[in-house]
């Protein structure tokens, strides 16, 4: 019977030992998790932020070079403008000045 006590001794010991190897093997690989997340969680920022990066330089890109277009179509209309009064603005004062005088 002591044998028997004796053996459930060592078994109950021997399974303290076990469960206590496994909860610290179970905070080492919920360490090592944590870790992979962080370097995760890590890299993701930084690509993301790279990409972010990436998409505001071509809006930027974008941008300008509507940008010019726009400027150089008002540059054309205001040339065009400047160019249409330059070749009536005698015509154009003459019809004033006759109504004006014919009132």
């Amino acid at each position: 019977m002591e044998n028997v006590i004796n053996k459930l001794s060592e078994i109950e010991t021997i399974a303290s030992k076990i469960m206590e190897a496994v909860i610290a093997r179970k905070k080492e690989i919920a360490s090592q998790k944590e870790a992979e997340k962080k370097a995760f969680d890590a890299r993701l920022e930084e690509e993301t932020g790279r990409q972010l990066a990436e998409i505001r330089k071509k809006l930027e890109e974008g941008k300008a070079v509507e940008l010019r277009k726009l400027q150089d179509s008002v540059d054309r209309v205001m040339d065009r403008m400047e160019t249409d009064f330059d070749a009536k603005k005698n015509e154009m004062a003459s019809e004033i000045c006759s109504k004006i005088l014919g009132m």
